[in-house]
């Protein structure tokens, strides 16, 4: 089988590329030199991963394309993300400023990114370390 992307990361944002791809029925190998996934999602919030915000708007964005936020969040918004963790049956709560946060531990959105990136079959290679990359043609 042929790899349709690599993605150097298994933080948060390469574990949403990863699932976004592998729904898009891309081949997605990831790599990582750490040997655990989502590290630093097991330490934010206190060890409950504030994994959203209700009061997110693109104006509060600063960018060199004012249009890219505006674009982004209207293809995957908060609901999005919260209708992932109600999927997973993540129970979380809404504190202060519209922030969300898990119930449980951030163990929970880690093993529930685990699990939608292994439902379209992404690949994991952790422990890796790159030296070098390059491009054929």
């Amino acid at each position: 089988m042929n790899t349709n992307v690599i993605i150097i990361g298994a933080g948060a944002a390469g574990l949403m590329c990863a699932i976004a791809l592998g729904k898009r029925g891309r081949s997605v190998i990831i790599l990582d030199h750490a040997s655990k996934i989502g590290q630093k999602i097991l330490v934010s919030g206190g060890g409950r991963c504030n994994f959203t915000n209700l009061n997110i708007q693109a104006e509060n964005y600063l960018s060199a394309n004012p249009h890219f936020c505006k674009s982004a969040l209207a293809r995957f918004a908060p609901s999005d993300f919260i209708a992932m963790v109600k999927k997973h049956r993540i129970s979380y709560q809404e504190k202060e400023n519209g922030c969300i946060f898990c119930n449980g531990s951030s163990q929970q959105i880690v093993d529930m990114l685990r699990d939608e990136c292994n439902s379209v079959g992404v690949k994991m290679h952790l422990n890796c370390k790159i030296e070098e990359s390059t491009r054929k043609n």
